[in-house]
């Protein structure tokens, strides 16, 4: 989100829907969209507004792009590992940050789409602001990230992470067992790593690619991946109970009542289940 100099009012992205998203300034005064790709740190210069249009693989690769009210979108660089972006001091260039390889950049891009490279930085450096005289206003961080948990009746907290999954989405109704997710600058909310775990410890089961929308119901957990549906009990043995021809990933399957059998709905004319 930005707020211009002119109180014009914010220029922010908003969610259409389910992973939809769109380009909106005002509020309410759609630009761009909405669409799958994720657009991220709209930044306003006069008319003009800089952001991050993502790739459907990665929330930190794409292009950065720029367009005026009324117009179209001009993609003047790709980048990977992007963290963020603001206009330059004179207003002819775009600054944008990236962190890839243990490496941080800050690079300028020309209107034109001419770039180069301002400053290296071993770690995570992310641009936040550039005054008038050119100087840059960033931080330096390094990302750690934990999930724990105490089963019913264990006397203290237990350290739930797992590999790369340090979200909890959702727990059984008995307590025992916990949904965890990756979630990260580089992940989508749709491709994720999701696992099952015992709150008391022990392995994790991996359920393999889902959403981090994903939710556990009393017996049976439900995930659509790209071709296959999967059904985890809650001894935590993951089984195929559904085979797609074509699948969106807006497709849902809530277990019924008694946890015996799955309703599946795919979005109208995409798929079907076998």
């Amino acid at each position: 989100m930005d707020f211009p100099a002119d109180g014009s009012g914010p220029c922010l992205v908003a969610v259409a829907k389910q992973n939809q998203f769109q380009l909106e300034w005002p509020p309410g005064e759609i630009l761009l969209g909405p669409g799958r790709s994720i657009l991220r740190n709209p930044r306003v210069r006069g008319s003009q507004v800089a952001f991050l249009q993502s790739t459907p693989a990665s929330f930190a690769e794409g292009e950065i792009r720029v367009m005026a009210k009324g117009g179209q979108p001009r993609p003047l660089a790709r980048c990977k590992g992007f963290t963020a972006l603001a206009w330059g001091p004179g207003g002819d260039e775009i600054w944008f940050s990236t962190f890839d390889g243990g490496e941080s950049r800050i690079q300028a891009v020309t209107l034109q789409g001419r770039t180069r490279i301002l400053a290296r930085y071993p770690g995570r450096l992310e641009l936040l602001d550039v005054d008038p005289s050119g100087r840059c206003l960033a931080i330096s961080s390094s990302q750690l990230r934990q999930a724990f948990g105490r089963a019913p009746g264990a006397g203290q907290d237990m350290d739930l992470t797992w590999l790369d999954a340090q979200t909890p989405q959702a727990l059984l109704p008995d307590g025992n067992q916990v949904l965890l997710g990756r979630s990260g600058d580089w992940e989508m909310s749709d491709r994720v790593s999701l696992y099952l775990r015992p709150l008391a410890g022990g392995p994790a089961v991996n359920l393999g690619t889902g959403s981090l929308a994903a939710d556990l119901s009393p017996d049976v957990w439900l995930s659509s991946t790209s071709r296959n549906f999967c059904a985890c009990t809650r001894s935590g043995s993951p089984r195929r109970t559904a085979r797609c021809v074509r699948w969106s990933s807006g497709c849902s399957g809530p277990s019924s009542p008694v946890g015996s059998s799955i309703a599946v709905s795919p979005a109208p004319g995409v798929g079907r289940a076998a």
